[in-house]
């Protein structure tokens, strides 16, 4: 694998064993280069045998999240930004969406220091993130009695959490159905586990959907905003 531009490497592969282009699907991972995102801290693209070994570590982390059958990985030094340019038969079904090829392929390199990815003065693992929801639930009474304070409890539980408030509370929609407003603050990584804040997000609401007498989660708010 060489270093080389993105027109270089589309030229190349169009005239492989001519064979038509579109014999492979090329997925483009576009890494922008920024204040919060410097690929060339540490990495020297002028090395070839560190590119080689770098592509292979991505081959093997995308395998290792259910990208297989993958033909070649390419890493392509642009002007304002380096291209992963991911080689796979058009017949491979890929079992990650273009964003999460993307959080394996940065979580890699942050891994191994060939990437800056800091915002405030932490990386994006470590920041602390907050988002808003709104849970349906139920409440019991008697010896078995549960109420809000009892989920808000389990949720904070939950690893990566920090706080939970109670924006809005106990609004009764049916007989013993209640919606409740929560913004949840969270640190997307913790000692063991590293991981993106959007995978993080995810985690938390599966978990959250499974705790007793919650019924629904609603009103997600799509922005993740980063607080800290």
């Amino acid at each position: 694998m060489n270093v080389r531009t993105w027109q270089n490497f589309i030229n190349q592969a169009s005239k492989k064993e001519e064979l038509p282009l579109n014999t492979d699907r090329i997925l483009q991972v576009r890494l922008v280069r920024s204040e919060s995102f410097d690929l060339n801290h540490n990495i020297d693209f002028s090395n070839l045998d560190l590119i080689n070994s770098l592509s292979e570590d991505i081959h093997d982390a995308l395998s290792e999240n259910g990208v297989c059958g993958i033909n070649s990985v390419d890493l392509l030094n642009e002007e304002d930004h380096v291209t992963v340019a991911i080689s796979a038969p058009l017949a491979l079904e890929l079992e990650l969406s273009e964003s999460e090829v993307e959080g394996v392929v940065r979580t890699l390199l942050e891994n191994k220091g060939h990437c800056v990815s800091e915002e405030k003065g932490r990386m994006r693992q470590y920041g602390i993130y907050r988002f808003g929801c709104l849970i349906e639930y139920d409440i019991e009474t008697g010896e078995r009695a549960r109420s809000l304070d009892d989920i808000v409890s389990d949720i904070r539980a939950i690893p990566t959490v920090t706080i939970v408030s109670i924006v809005v509370g106990n609004e009764k929609i049916s007989e013993k159905r209640y919606v409740a407003g929560l913004r949840i603050k969270y640190i997307p990584s913790y000692p063991g586990n590293l991981a993106q804040p959007e995978e993080a997000k995810s985690y938390i609401l599966r978990l959250i959907k499974r705790i007793k007498n919650v019924r629904n989660v609603s009103r997600v708010t799509l922005k993740t905003d980063r607080i800290e």
